[in-house]
């Protein structure tokens, strides 16, 4: 195997690794983001909640 095969496979693992890392943070932002109590929100955004 090449020297620049070897380093293609090398940058793919790691951009898959970073994308894999950047999704659960997002899906951890979301978990935070249902998990919030509608009395925490402001006013504003509390009157559209409940309809």
């Amino acid at each position: 195997m090449s020297k620049l095969t070897k380093f293609n496979e090398i940058q793919e693992a790691r951009l898959k690794l970073k994308e894999k890392e950047m999704q659960e943070a997002a899906d951890r932002e979301d978990f935070k983001l249902t998990a919030t109590s509608i009395d925490s929100l402001p006013k504003k955004i509390k009157k559209c909640c409940k309809k």
